[in-house]
């Protein structure tokens, strides 16, 4: 599966290895600004939410729905970061 952001491809995950299913996917990547009112703090908590937030089923829903999925995560992000709006189980 890959991620793409404005076209470019981003992430790739290999979700089979040897015909086995894998349970989880390891990333070794950090966000220091994604919790900045920013573009770059909205895209990199974008990022994060994806990347890190999303077990594999939730991370296949989010490639289907696309852009959608996308727009949701940023939207999120951007309440949060700039407007404080945070959820309860964040605090």
């Amino acid at each position: 599966m890959t991620f793409y952001f404005n076209g470019i491809a981003d992430k790739t995950f290999d979700l089979c290895e040897n015909n086995k299913y894998k349970t989880s996917i390891e990333i070794d990547d950090s966000y220091p600004r994604r919790n900045e009112c920013s573009y770059e703090g909205v895209r990199q908590c974008t990022q994060y939410k994806i990347y890190q937030g999303m077990n594999t089923l939730e991370k296949l829903f989010c490639a289907y729905a696309g852009l959608g999925c996308i727009g949701q995560q940023a939207a999120s992000c951007t309440s949060r970061n700039c407007f404080g709006d945070v959820a309860p189980n964040e605090k």
